[in-house]
Parts: C-alpha cells; structure tokens; sequence
C-alpha cells in the first residue's frame, strides 16, 4: 500500500477514494449535491391571480412550483386553505367586497415565502323581489282624501298603490310614489274604500300588503228635505243613503221608510251631507225616485203628483 500511495502520489490516491465512494452510492446520479437539493423548501409561487365567480365565491389560482408537496392560501382575514392542486376557491364571500390572497408551496423541508399578494371584488348579489310593505294604514283626511302609509322597504325603489270600494276582486292601480305614503284624492264622501301596497325594485314587484280600509268623512249632518204629497192618494217613501256603510241613517237601518197622506207633507232633518242621498216613492205600479247630494245646511223639496216628481 505504502509502495501504492507512493507511486501514484497523494492526489491520485484521492482520486480513487472519490470514485469508490460514488460507487457506494449507488451512481453517478443523485448522490450527495442532489440530496442537498432536495432538502430545500421551494420557492414562492408566482403568477398568482383571482377570478370573481359570483358575489360569493373567488377563485385563486398560480403556476406549479418544482419538489411541492401542499399549497397554503392566506386571505388577510381567516384560516389558511390548503390544497396539492394549484388552485383553490374561496365560497360564503359577501357580495360587493374586496378580498386579498397570498400562496406559499411547502415540502417537507419547509415553507416558501408567500406569493405577491392578489386582490378582487365579489360582484353584486342578485336582485330579488322585496317583501310586501308591513305597517300599512289609511285614514280619511277629508270627505274626498284618504292617506295610506307604510314602512320603508329595504332596497325599494318606489311603491304601487292598489284601491277597490269591495273587499275582493280586481284592485286596480291608482298610485305610484318612491315615498312612503300616497293622497288619494277625488273620492266620494262618506265611502269604504280598501287599499292593498307593494314595493318594487330592479327585480321586479314584490307581493301585495294586507288590505287596510279607511272610510271618507261626510259633511256636517244639518241638510233637510221636504216632500209634498199632491196626488189624491197617500204614497210610500223610501229615504235612504246611498253610501253602503252608512248606518243609524233613520230608522237604524241606513234607510227611513214613511207613508206620506194625500195632500200632506214630510220633512226630514239632520240629513248627512257631501254623500249621495236617494228619495224613493211608490204607488201600486207606479214608482219614481230621484238621488241627489246635500251641501251643508242645503234644504231641498220634492212634490209627488202622483206619476213622478216635480
């Protein structure tokens, strides 16, 4: 060995320690610099970008990244995500609000520093139809206004106003107002009238509200009427108003019912005003009536001569 070393000389004899080694090895490939390579954490993902796939879900995304065995995505606010594929997406967002990730790769030697980090926006949620308005009121302001009124809707932008004098059947549309509350105007004294309201927004119109009610004022009840009978023969009187809500009118029954005599006469008071009134008479076959309105303090008569009213 001696005479070995000395022949070939020190570098020589290392040269061949150097070969044997690699040969304990396993080869020429791998061996020592690539477990040394291995053993590094990988380096940060790069190209990372976001995709906006509704108002609630975000899609992150990057290019793979070499000796990666996991990748971590960071939002600002929350829990890391993890995922072996290059991509991850994020659901439950808000709508309308940004959102910022990074990435990291990691292998069992260690985590990469985070990625440059990516921002996007959740697009606006989809509009659905608003609810039907709740609160809904009416109150008679006049002998010919009622005011309905109700609470705001969240996200309305105007609301329709739907009135009928019967409970059921076609309600047709007599307002559109972005405020809440509507006049009715021009109505007849002394009525019922029903209301329903919907609210509207970019969706479309939302259901109807609960029916409310609300009964015009009459005028003062100070109007008087007189017949005169001057036919031969008593003749029967019907005297009633018109208003289907009206009660106690006369007889407690929203009409009065009187025989007038032949040659006599008959006079109501205290008649309500500002609503329409009806005098009705009949004899045998022959009957006529006649339906007026009485402003207050307004004194009307009628003659009966035995065929019609003069």
């Amino acid at each position: 060995m001696k005479k070995l070393i000395t022949i070939l000389g020190i570098a020589g004899f290392l040269m061949i320690l150097g070969l044997a080694f690699i040969g304990c090895d396993g080869g020429s490939s791998g061996g020592l610099a690539g477990d040394l390579g291995d053993a590094r954490p990988p380096v940060a993902p790069t190209n990372v970008r976001a995709t906006v796939n509704s108002s609630t879900s975000i899609t992150i995304s990057w290019d793979p990244v070499p000796n990666t065995t996991t990748y971590y995505v960071y939002p600002v606010t929350g829990n890391r995500a993890s995922t072996t594929t290059t991509s991850h997406t994020f659901t439950g967002l808000s709508p309308s609000t940004e959102y910022t990730y990074s990435v990291s790769a990691n292998n069992s030697s260690g985590e990469s520093p985070r990625s440059a980090s990516v921002s996007a926006t959740t697009s606006e949620a989809a509009a659905t139809l608003p609810p039907a308005p709740a609160g809904v009121s009416a109150l008679a302001t006049s002998s010919s206004s009622i005011t309905v009124s109700w609470n705001a809707v969240s996200g309305a932008t105007r609301y329709h106003i739907y009135r009928n004098t019967q409970t059921s059947g076609n309600f047709p549309r007599v307002g559109t107002v972005s405020d809440t509350s509507f006049v009715d105007s021009g109505l007849a004294a002394g009525t019922r009238y029903y209301y329903r309201v919907t609210s509207v927004n970019s969706a479309g119109e939302g259901p109807n509200s609960s029916r409310v009610d609300a009964t015009t004022q009459i005028g003062p009840r100070n109007g008087t009427v007189t017949l005169t009978n001057i036919a031969s023969s008593y003749v029967t009187v019907w005297f009633y108003a018109n208003a289907p809500h009206y009660e106690n009118f006369t007889s407690g029954s929203g009409y009065s019912m009187i025989d007038v005599f032949a040659g006599a006469s008959f006079t109501w008071t205290d008649l309500p005003t500002g609503i329409p009134l009806t005098i009705s008479v009949s004899r045998g076959n022959i009957s006529d009536e006649r339906t007026f309105t009485l402003s207050p303090e307004q004194s009307r008569t009628f003659t009966w001569n035995g065929d019609i009213f003069q």
